[in-house]
């Protein structure tokens, strides 16, 4: 199986990571995912339910880990 992986500097994520923390009370690593999925336009899946209620009344697409359906073979 191959991989299409791609890097992103923080350094290019984080003004708006910086925004985030500080408009939302988020570390700055918290904020670096959530700049991160919102740059590649994709969903955050967090386990850290703080996190996304700190966030629920933003734009951002953050899932909680817990409601992720896996299927069983």
């Amino acid at each position: 199986m191959q991989l299409n992986l791609s890097a992103v500097s923080t350094e290019s994520l984080l003004p708006a990571a910086l925004d985030l923390a500080v408009a939302h009370d988020l570390t700055a690593c918290d904020a670096c995912y959530i700049a991160l999925a919102s740059f590649l336009a994709l969903p955050l899946l967090a386990a850290d339910e703080k996190q996304i209620d700190k966030m629920r009344s933003q734009t951002y697409d953050i899932r909680m880990l817990s409601d992720l359906e896996v299927p069983i073979r």
